[in-house]
C-alpha cells in the first residue's frame, strides 16, 4: 500500500515539474516575441507544440506570427491553417494570414480565393485593418493610382 502511494507521488510530483517546465516555454516565448526576437520566440513555441499532439491554438497562432515574421512561409501557412481549422472562430483573421502565406509561397489562385473567403466572411473594413497592419508591419509605402 505504501509502495503505491509514493509511486503516485512521484507520479504527481513530476507531472507537476513537466507542466511547470510547459508553462515556462510560453512565458519565454512571449518575452523574446514581445522584444521582437522572432527566431528564439519560434523556437521555444515549436518545442512547446512538439509535446503537445493536439497543440494548443493560442500557442500555434503565436507561433505562426513569428514564423511568418522570419520569411519562413510554408511553415507560417501550415500553422495559420492548423488554427484556422482548430479555431476559426475565435481566430477569424488566420484564413487572411493563410492567404497571405500563399501569397507569398507564389500560390497565387489559392491566395486569391482566399481572401475572396475572407472578405466575404467579414466586413471590408476587417480586410483594410488587416492589410493596412501588414504595410505597416512590413514597412512598405503604399500609392493610390489614381
Amino acid at each position: 500500500m505504501k509502495r503505491g502511494v509514493w509511486f503516485a507521488g512521484c507520479v504527481l510530483l513530476f507531472s507537476l515539474k513537466l507542466a511547470a517546465q510547459q508553462q515556462e516555454l510560453l512565458v519565454q516565448a512571449a518575452l523574446w516575441e514581445k522584444q521582437g526576437d522572432w527566431s528564439t520566440a519560434a523556437a521555444y513555441y515549436e518545442e512547446y507544440l512538439s509535446s503537445h499532439s493536439s497543440g494548443e491554438t493560442e500557442a500555434c497562432w503565436r507561433y505562426a506570427h513569428c514564423l511568418r515574421q522570419l520569411y519562413e512561409y510554408k511553415q507560417a501557412e501550415n500553422m495559420y491553417l492548423r488554427v484556422w481549422r482548430q479555431d476559426s472562430l475565435h481566430y477569424p483573421d488566420a484564413l487572411f494570414y493563410l492567404a497571405l502565406s500563399k501569397k507569398s509561397n507564389a500560390d497565387y489562385a489559392a491566395a486569391g480565393k482566399l481572401f475572396a473567403r475572407y472578405a466575404r466572411q467579414n466586413d471590408g473594413k476587417a480586410l483594410r485593418t488587416l492589410f493596412d497592419r501588414y504595410v505597416h508591419e512590413r514597412g512598405f509605402a503604399v500609392v493610390r493610382l489614381y
